[in-house]
Parts: structure tokens; C-alpha cells; sequence
């Protein structure tokens, strides 16, 4: 995302140019979210999808993420939009793609057994 001095967006907005589409936005983050649909790959947004889509057990701490315990990695994952069911203390069910300890290892729910 490169932002052009160029005044090609409407007063109050600044141009930002990803790729080859001008975007007039009021911050680098609001034109990326307009430039992708508002698809922003949020850290454990990230994380759930690709164990998920690899069928592969991920840890949150390998990508810098800690949890003082549930109740904020709940919350943590809530802020990015994400449900969570079936909190048993250890583990929740998150956008019914993963079970995520409360320690952060994200184990996909393996559907060929339903």
C-alpha cells in the first residue's frame, strides 16, 4: 500500500494506490480494508484458518501470541470477530473449525468421523 501525495481522493481523505486501484481513505488500514473487501487477516484469524485448511495442529506462542488465561483468550478471539462454544476451562470450540487450548494449541475438529 503506497500513499501518493497526488490529491486524486475527495477533501478530508487522503490517496493511498494498492496495486493499480487509487483508494481515498483516512488511514493506511481503512484503504487496505477497502482495497480487500474487508478481508484483514487478523493474528488468530490466521492462525484458526490455516490449521484448519492444513489439518495440522498450530501453537499460538510460535506466533508471538500469550494468554493470561480462558477468559482473555476469549476475549482476544471475540475482538477479531470469532465464536467460541462448549468452554470446558481447557479448551473451547472456536468458529467450529478448531479446538484451542487455553494455552493456545489450536487442534482442527476433524470432520470425517461425524
Amino acid at each position: 500500500m503506497n500513499h501518493t501525495e497526488r490529491p486524486c481522493a475527495a477533501p478530508g481523505l487522503t490517496s493511498y494506490r494498492y496495486g493499480h486501484i487509487m483508494i481515498g481513505a483516512t488511514s493506511t488500514q481503512d484503504a487496505l480494508r477497502n482495497a480487500t473487501g474487508d478481508k484483514i487477516m487478523y493474528p488468530l484469524t490466521a492462525l484458526i484458518n490455516t490449521a484448519s485448511a492444513t489439518g495440522t495442529t498450530r501453537f499460538a506462542a510460535q506466533r508471538g501470541i500469550f494468554f493470561d488465561s480462558m477468559a482473555d483468550m476469549i476475549a482476544k478471539l471475540n475482538a477479531e470477530g470469532l465464536a467460541t462454544q462448549q468452554n470446558d476451562g481447557e479448551r473451547v470450540l472456536v468458529a467450529h473449525k478448531v479446538w484451542m487450548t487455553r494455552h493456545g494449541v489450536a487442534t482442527p475438529v476433524i470432520t470425517t468421523n461425524l
